[in-house]
């Protein structure tokens, strides 16, 4: 379900909608109004099947990170329509800037019954969504939230599906059949032989006629001696070549299924293991969503907890042995799991129309200038587990940003100007 602007009216199948405007009060001192003014709350009606209630907890703070008021309980049923909707109405604080509002979803009802935490995924189980706005003496500073909340949808089609929106989406991660066996799938190059391989697996459909973009970024694959492997789901398709000494051989498949009236496709990336002490306590990292159409330079929309699959899966033991077994989507034990972008959104490096299955890839961020000894420029590339940087065909691993830092490009030092004293 997503969360859009009420005044819209323009409320899709299985997405409510939130929007805040936040207006100002009076300075500290100023006498208060006979009820409080500046911040209005809404949330357009929940349109899930089924859905009889929501309960929000509101938070509003100052410049100098006073609470300004928070409240608990802010259920639809006595706040709005009973299905999600909700008006409330308060304050602000214009004599400290900037003021931050928080968020958190805290209850969700379908057809009179509370939902237990494993019938859908709470944005805001780990923490508020947050965002800075600045508070005007008797104006209103609009603040939006949009939020997309994931339900279990039993179709089961594929291991474990989850919907996005209206679109339905699976991945799993294999590394043994259904007799407990390792795959072998891929030929090495090296016997001609099929040999140890691991699948890495993601299908989507909308489920209702429109057309379905997957978004993956370039899978990581980090071993125990620090070396990290990239694999660029945008290669083949078929066999995309090895990288040793740990993998013998790579290979991506995806195409559109013939389902009528239906816009489902597939995006699947197979890795050719050779196992053994090069190959020792290797981890696959790897990010893919789905959306109705194509992404904007490749990012999920700003403003947006987005959702998208998320892999990060142990591959070998200390020996460099298979040790993956097999992950299906947010089953019990699976590192094959759902997440959410945080609210600015997140890049993924590769997007393919699935009636096409013509893929498209962003350019990266590139840094201005060379480095001295070095003729091949820099690159960042932002996904959404991170960013990574490339020196010609060499990549490092991803790196963790803290909650909200972001990279947008880069300079070579020194990058500041005449009088500027810093630097990023």
């Amino acid at each position: 379900m997503k969360f859009h602007h009420v005044l819209r009216k323009t409320a899709l199948a299985g997405l409510p909608g939130l929007a805040l405007t936040l207006g100002a009060c009076g300075q500290k001192e100023s006498t208060p109004e006979p009820e409080p003014h500046g911040l209005r709350v809404e949330v357009s009606p929940l349109t899930l099947e089924g859905i009889s209630d929501a309960q929000f907890e509101l938070a509003v703070f100052n410049g100098a990170d006073d609470l300004v008021w928070r409240k608990a309980g802010i259920k639809s049923t006595d706040f709005g329509n009973g299905k999600g909707d909700i008006v409330f109405i308060g304050t602000c604080d214009a004599s400290s800037n900037d003021n931050r509002v928080e968020l958190k979803i805290t209850s969700l009802s379908a057809n009179g019954r509370v939902l237990g935490a494993t019938e859908w995924q709470n944005p805001t189980a780990n923490g508020p969504l947050v965002q800075s706005f600045t508070c005007v003496e008797n104006a209103d500073a609009p603040v939006t939230f949009n939020v997309t909340v994931m339900r279990q949808a039993n179709q089961g089609f594929f291991d474990i599906a989850v919907t996005f929106e209206d679109i339905f989406c699976s991945a799993k991660l294999d590394c043994e059949d259904d007799k407990g066996n390792d795959l072998v799938l891929l030929h090495d190059p090296a016997t001609g032989e099929r040999s140890t391989t691991v699948v890495m697996a993601f299908a989507c459909t909308t489920g209702n006629g429109q057309t379905t973009w997957l978004h993956l970024n370039d899978v990581n694959v980090t071993c125990g001696d620090g070396t990290s492997y990239w694999i660029d789901p945008a290669g083949g398709p078929g066999n995309m070549g090895g990288q040793a000494p740990v993998f013998f051989q790579t290979a991506s498949y995806r195409g559109k299924e013939g389902l009528p009236n239906l816009s489902k496709c597939y995006w699947n990336t197979a890795l050719g293991v050779t196992e053994g002490p090069a190959a020792a306590s290797c981890v696959l990292s790897g990010q893919g969503t789905a959306t109705e159409g194509a992404l904007t330079d490749g990012r999920t929309p700003a403003n947006t907890a987005w959702p998208f699959v998320k892999w990060s899966v142990t591959l070998t033991d200390e020996a460099g042995q298979l040790a993956c077994g097999r992950q299906a989507l947010n089953a019990v034990g699976s590192d094959v799991t759902t997440d959410y972008t945080p609210l600015r959104g997140s890049g993924f490096s590769h997007s393919m129309e699935c009636e096409t299955t013509t893929i498209t890839s962003p350019p990266r961020a590139l840094c201005g200038g060379t480095i001295q000894g070095l003729n091949d420029a820099v690159a960042i590339t932002t996904t959404a587990g991170g960013v990574s940087v490339s020196v010609g065909d060499q990549r490092s691993p991803v790196y963790v940003l803290d909650s909200g830092m972001d990279i947008g490009g880069c300079c070579l030092n020194p990058c500041c100007t005449t009088g500027d004293t810093t630097s990023e």
